[in-house]
């Protein structure tokens, strides 16, 4: 069982592919979706497809009318609304609402958890930034036959994998206002200077679909994002 912990704040196109496509999984989960003071028509979507039965997800929707101010906070927000709608479960996953889950997305991470850990992994991803380079001297380490893991300076909170007990020890998440503020980049230097891995499975499950932020603003590294048939980028 996994508690997926997802963030949205408008955006209407690529939150309804979010939420389409995780659930391209079979794994036993919850998913709780934090909506960060969106507006109606993003939150309509949102209460659509969080109401679609799925054979082993259950799903929770936490509003807030007035925004959080940062992603930090909104991301500390939907896993404390995880755990008080739904207790702790095996595994916490954290993500946004520009993602496409492939099919098998979670069954794939979770296979490579089970190698990552052992490995001394703290935070697995199913995508990383291109920014966030592969550690000095790591060596890819083939885990099915198709899909690796690789060890990275820094790893993105687009797709985080983690033991309940790792957010213990290294979060909350700092919530400087607004984005694009390096929380995510400070939590995985607590977790590597702890003496613990964090990384990324190439080829990637989950896959980043925006160029823009939430305020329509190009990202850093906007360049490097691909286009992938039947996805839409925004």
């Amino acid at each position: 069982m996994v508690n997926i912990c997802l963030i949205c704040r408008d955006r209407p196109w690529l939150t309804e592919q979010t939420l389409h496509s995780v659930r391209n999984t079979q794994v036993p989960a919850t998913c709780t979706i934090l909506d960060d003071a969106s507006l109606d028509p993003t939150y309509r979507i949102i209460q659509g497809y969080a109401a679609i039965p799925h054979p082993t997800m259950q799903f929770h929707v936490e509003r807030r009318f007035k925004t959080t101010g940062s992603a930090g906070a909104a991301r500390n927000q939907a896993i404390l609304a995880s755990e008080r709608q739904f207790g702790r479960s095996d595994m916490l996953y954290a993500g946004d609402n520009d993602c496409f889950f492939t099919p098998g997305w979670l069954e794939t991470l979770l296979e490579a958890w089970a190698v990552a850990k052992d490995l001394g992994y703290g935070i697995l991803g199913g995508y990383n930034h291109p920014y966030h380079l592969p550690a000095e001297g790591t060596v890819d380490r083939v885990f099915n036959g198709i899909h690796s893991i690789q060890e990275n300076l820094a790893l993105s909170s687009q797709s985080w994998l983690m033991e309940w007990e790792t957010w213990d020890r290294f979060g909350p998440l700092a919530e400087e206002p607004g984005v694009r503020k390096g929380e995510d980049w400070l939590m995985t230097q607590r977790v590597k200077a702890a003496g613990l891995k964090v990384g990324k499975i190439d080829p990637p499950v989950v896959l980043n679909c925006s160029r823009t932020d939430t305020f329509g603003q190009a990202v850093p590294g906007a360049e490097l994002i691909q286009d992938f048939p039947g996805v839409r980028v925004e």
